[in-house]
């Protein structure tokens, strides 16, 4: 490079601290967009943590327990707490649409949870639309996002046929939180082996489990 003749002060030099403001500039912008993603990445994480608290709180959990075993009983009419579990999801989505949750952020946490809590609304949207045809749009393109993450992906998340055997498994895995979490404020401490519930032939208290 040839800099014979070239001037960086005085007259002529205005085209070097042109150019030094054009780099400082670039750099600028280049350190704002770092600090605004991790900023954005951040607040991502912190409003993720606050669903799982929602979602895995005990009287969330409850209210879970209460619309599965509603559903799993055969009993009429639309489920009250699963009402609440689809209003948790639809702010969720909410999120989603003003853009402060990317879908691809939340997929591998909630795929399943969404895809599965919408199936179980399904058999009373026509009745829930009925007033209002919005009612849980934003929730539903949710879930359908989820099910195409599920496809590129190739991971099958959640799987329409095995719906009823998924409601069991929920209800006894619920449950078994529950106790859990009972036993924890009782400071109840695990036992091994097993020991054999006193309801069942040749349980006691402090016996071998039965085999």
């Amino acid at each position: 490079m040839n800099l014979v003749g070239i001037a960086i002060f005085g007259p002529g030099s205005e085209w070097f601290w042109a150019m030094v403001q054009c780099v400082a500039l670039v750099l600028t912008g280049l350190a704002i967009y770092r600090q605004l993603r991790a900023q954005g990445s951040a607040n991502a994480l912190q409003a993720q943590a606050s669903l799982l608290a929602q979602w895995e709180s005990p009287e969330m959990v409850r209210l879970r327990l209460a619309a599965l075993m509603h559903v799993a009983s055969g009993t009429a009419g639309y489920p009250p707490a699963l009402g609440i579990a689809g209003n948790f999801f639809a702010n969720m989505a909410a999120l989603r649409t003003h853009q402060h949750l990317r879908p691809t952020d939340s997929w591998e946490t909630w795929s399943a949870q969404v895809q599965f809590w919408w199936a179980l609304q399904v058999p009373w949207l026509s009745e829930l639309r009925d007033g209002n045809p919005g009612v849980y749009g934003e929730f539903e393109e949710l879930a359908a996002t989820m099910a195409e993450l599920d496809r590129k992906n190739a991971v099958p998340n959640f799987v329409m046929d095995d719906l009823a055997a998924r409601i069991q498994r929920e209800i006894g895995r619920l449950i078994e939180r529950l106790r859990l979490d009972r036993d924890a404020r009782q400071g109840v401490v695990p036992t091994w082996p097993l020991q054999a519930p006193l309801d069942e032939p040749g349980g006691k208290i402090g016996g071998p489990a039965q085999t």
